[in-house]
């Protein structure tokens, strides 16, 4: 039986642009020595966001005259990292913009890490963001209540686990499959 988290794991994933090769190349630059090395993909899980609500705007007779006032729509898209449970601003997307992820595809040396946060709390996590990005902008204009208004999307940021070939630990480096940048945990 799975876990609530366990059907959170991705569905869809940012398509790679930063390839193993050029993982593999970045991290042998940073060595001291350059070594064989291994790299292989994984897809840290995320879920995708989409709110939406309206803003009301001041016209410009709005100093006069209360009552005329635009309303716009306003949609934010929030990125919430699964494992840690923290939220992001992200720029807007489209389910096109993703690729499918079959799991049983390519055979994966390494496992991706499992989703730590229910949806529930993702949302919670969403909401709480957007909340302080209301408050900010209030300032200028008001922003009424943000509701989600699209199907939760379940995604996985592509990222390039490098290694030694010997396996005996000494180069472990994670890095992202999208922009190239790395976080090593050995070296």
């Amino acid at each position: 039986m799975l876990t609530d988290t366990q059907k959170l794991a991705p569905e869809l994933a940012w398509p790679v642009k930063f390839s193993a090769g050029e993982a593999r190349a970045l991290v042998n630059r940073r060595l001291k020595q350059r070594t064989d090395l291994k790299a292989t993909l994984y897809h840290h899980p995320f879920l995708g966001l989409v709110f939406q609500g309206q803003q009301h705007r001041p016209g410009w007779l709005s100093s006069m005259v209360r009552t005329q006032q635009r309303v716009e729509l306003v949609r934010a898209h929030v990125l919430v990292d699964l494992v840690g449970g923290r939220a992001y601003l992200s720029d807007a997307w489209k389910t096109e913009d993703f690729v499918a992820l079959n799991p049983g595809d390519e055979p994966n040396l390494i496992s991706d890490p499992e989703p730590q946060v229910d949806e529930a709390t993702a949302i919670g996590a969403a909401r709480s963001i957007l909340a302080g990005v209301v408050l900010r902008r209030r300032k200028i204009t008001a922003i009424g209540a943000l509701e989600l208004v699209e199907t939760p999307l379940r995604l996985g940021k592509p990222n390039w686990w490098v290694t030694d070939q010997s396996d005996n630990g000494s180069v472990e480096v994670i890095v992202d499959g999208i922009t190239g940048k790395h976080y090593a945990f050995s070296a």
